[in-house]
C-alpha cells in the first residue's frame, strides 16, 4: 500500500488541482491557478499498484476529506481498512487489523516529500518540468511532471527526495482532475481514479481529529 507520507502529499497535490479555472484555459494555466479559492474538498477514490512488468500488485478503495490550509481524512475502506489524519501539527496513520497507529510531526513529514511542493507554485517549477501532453480518447487533457536533475533545482537539498519519482501525470476533465499517474524510478506505478467530488463544502470538524483508541500502540514514525 502506498505509504502514508505518499498519500497525503497527493491528497495536497489533488485537492488544490480540483480548484482550477473554467475548461478552456490550458491544463498548464490551470494546473498555475490549481490552488484558487480552495477552502474544502472531498472525493471518493480507487488505487492501483502495478509492478514494473505492469501487474498489479495492490487495489484499494475509499473516501478522503480535506478542509484548508492543512487538515486532511483519508480513509482506506476496501480491502484493508486504514485510517490517515493530519490535524494540522500531527500526521497520524492508523492500520485498524493491525491494531498500531503511527504518528509524526506533520510538518517535518511536509518537508521530506518531494510532492508537497505541489501545493507550493512559486517552488513547483524550480523543481519540475511541466509539460502538457494533450487529449486522449477519453476526452481527458494530460499534464506531465518531470523532476528536474538536483544539479540544476534551485534548491538541491529539496530535489534529493524526488529522484523517488520519474514523472508525475495528471489528468483533467472539463476543469476538473479524474486522474494520477505516479511512476517511481523502479518502474512501480501508482494510478489513482476520483469520483463524487464536492468542493468548498462545510466539513464536520471532527474529521481532523484524533484521539487514539485505548489499548492500541502508538507508534513515533
Amino acid at each position: 500500500m502506498i505509504n502514508t507520507l505518499l498519500l497525503f502529499s497527493l491528497l495536497q497535490l489533488t485537492a488544490a488541482l480540483w480548484a482550477q479555472q473554467p475548461a478552456e484555459t490550458s491544463p498548464l494555466q490551470q494546473f498555475d491557478q490549481f490552488s484558487t479559492g480552495l477552502q474544502s474538498f472531498s472525493a471518493s477514490f480507487a488505487q492501483t499498484v502495478f509492478d514494473a512488468n505492469g501487474r498489479q500488485e495492490e487495489f484499494s478503495e475509499g473516501v478522503f476529506y480535506l478542509q484548508q490550509p492543512d487538515l486532511m481524512h483519508w480513509k482506506y475502506q476496501h480491502p484493508y481498512p486504514q485510517l490517515i489524519v493530519a490535524d494540522g501539527s500531527t500526521l497520524w496513520s492508523w492500520d485498524i487489523d493491525l491494531e498500531q497507529i503511527t504518528r509524526r510531526d506533520q510538518n517535518q513529514a511536509e518537508q521530506q516529500s518531494p510532492l508537497t511542493l505541489l501545493t507550493e507554485p512559486e517552488r513547483l517549477r524550480q523543481h519540475f518540468q511541466l509539460q502538457a501532453l494533450g487529449g486522449d480518447d477519453d476526452g481527458l487533457a494530460w499534464l506531465e511532471l518531470v523532476p528536474l536533475p538536483a544539479d540544476t533545482s534551485a534548491a538541491a537539498a529539496d530535489a534529493a527526495p524526488m529522484a523517488e519519482f520519474s514523472r508525475i501525470l495528471v489528468a483533467l476533465d472539463d476543469g476538473l482532475l479524474a486522474r494520477m499517474v505516479l511512476e517511481d524510478s523502479l518502474g512501480q506505478r501508482t494510478e489513482v481514479q476520483f469520483s463524487d467530488a464536492r468542493r468548498n463544502i462545510e466539513l464536520d470538524p471532527e474529521l481532523f481529529e484524533f484521539v487514539p483508541p485505548d489499548g492500541v500502540d502508538v507508534l513515533e514514525g
